[in-house]
């Protein structure tokens, strides 16, 4: 009698629904031949090396590489580039990990060297950085490494200076640079200025679809600016995390060029915080494909001080009125999220009356968290 077998496209279909069950995945490579592949692809679909010796143990567990789970890695994830600093030079690690298309690196070091795993991975599509400090050139140097490269995605504490880098003099502007054309998100705490300087002066310039940004020191606003209308071609999600405590500039963001946008997204520290949500009215009828406008904001003590609140709430009446006309003719649904600061009673009735005409007509949807 022949051993029962099902059809590898069920097979794999199963160890689909299974992907995040690590456990029952783990028993199933043991089950049958047919079924270690399927496993492997979630198992070792992310891996994680925090030291060398974890990488060590991964060269001694898998000595042919061309044998070795790495073919199913799709997301990388290193913490130091230490971690490679004494890696087997017999061992073939570009076969390893042929077909990472997600690096995420992560490195508290004064001066962080991944080149060697940069060389490695070129294929890489998404790139997460999480340093401090790093270096203008070696954000650079990091971009350009990677050809294929569509997605970024940069935080950190601040960024350092390059002329304290040994290497900085011999830094020469790329000939050429990746696609891209996928998400930019960046959490500096210190300022994106020197990372947005060198994002815009690449050679094949900028074309993200997706841009998240938060930024803590006013000055930021002039590159947030110019990371929009650079982008304004492509841009379909903004989404802008504000943490500034005062802002004096005059112009808000512009959004008249981003005519592709679907959603804009604005995380304001508090609702006092008017000179952003004016970005909104550089929205235009040509705004066609536009369908979410989120807020997210605290609302703090200034509720109890009439004088400041009655010009908060002037302002936002007159966004609200602009927002009422614009709906005529772009199809989009608006929600505001607020939390409380100080503020004691009477929260919903004074974010209630920041918004009367959209609530009139049942255009706005109010949440309080």
């Amino acid at each position: 009698m022949s051993s029962f077998h099902l059809p590898q496209e069920i097979t794999d279909h199963i160890l689909d629904h299974l992907h995040d069950e690590t456990e029952t995945l783990r028993q199933c490579s043991l089950v049958s031949r047919s079924w270690i592949q399927g496993s492997r692809k979630h198992l070792f679909c992310q891996v994680s090396f925090g030291s060398s010796l974890l990488l060590k143990r991964w060269e001694k567990a898998f000595p042919n590489p061309l044998n070795s789970p790495g073919f199913y890695i799709r997301r990388l994830v290193v913490n130091g580039p230490e971690v490679f600093a004494n890696v087997s030079g017999e061992y073939d690690w570009t076969q390893a990990f042929s077909r990472v298309v997600e690096l995420e690196m992560w490195s508290r070091t004064n001066n962080p060297r991944f080149h060697f795993l940069l060389q490695l991975l070129i294929i890489s599509e998404r790139l997460c950085i999480a340093v401090a400090p790093l270096l203008p050139s070696h954000i650079l140097k990091i971009i350009c490494s990677l050809p294929l490269l569509e997605d970024l995605s940069i935080a950190g504490y601040e960024v350092g200076d390059d002329d304290d880098d040994d290497d900085a003099c011999t830094v020469s502007q790329p000939s050429t640079s990746p696609p891209l054309t996928g998400t930019f998100q960046i959490r500096w705490t210190r300022g994106i200025g020197p990372t947005a300087r060198q994002l815009l002066a690449l050679p094949n310039g900028i074309r993200f679809r997706d841009l998240d940004c938060a930024w803590c020191i006013e000055s930021d606003l002039r590159w947030i600016k110019a990371l929009v209308d650079r982008c304004a071609d492509t841009l379909q999600y903004v989404r802008l995390d504000r943490k500034v405590v005062k802002a004096s500039c005059a112009s808000p963001i512009d959004f008249s060029r981003a005519t592709k946008l679907k959603e804009v997204t604005l995380q304001l520290d508090d609702l006092g915080d008017v000179l952003t949500a004016m970005a909104l009215k550089t929205l235009t009828p040509d705004h066609r494909d536009l369908r979410m406008i989120s807020i997210c904001a605290i609302v703090d003590d200034y509720v109890n001080d009439e004088p400041r609140f009655e010009e908060i709430r002037r302002s936002w009446m007159g966004l609200d009125r602009f927002l009422v006309q614009l709906r005529e003719s772009t199809a989009f649904d608006t929600r505001v999220v607020y939390s409380k600061g100080k503020v004691g009673k009477g929260l919903q009735e004074h974010v209630e009356s920041l918004f009367p005409e959209m609530r009139k007509r049942g255009i706005i949807k109010l949440e309080e968290l």
